[in-house]
């Protein structure tokens, strides 16, 4: 789901991740570009129009 540096920031390291938002603080563009990628990630893997199509394929699928 979260690629790094693509759609989002993601790691386990604490050092990294404080790095991460502190060039982000100092780089709003950048911030605001990552943001939108994510929210184009999210509106995709889980907006109301995949939802939709996706039960309308299980019940086509339990009604043929």
């Amino acid at each position: 789901m979260i690629r790094n540096g693509e759609n989002g920031v993601v790691d386990t390291c604490i050092e990294y991740l404080v790095d991460a938002m502190q060039r982000l603080l100092a780089r709003p563009d950048e911030a605001r570009a990552l943001g939108a990628s994510g929210q184009r990630t999210a509106q995709e893997r889980f907006g109301i129009e995949r939802f939709v199509a996706e039960w309308k394929d299980a019940l086509r699928a339990v009604t043929t």
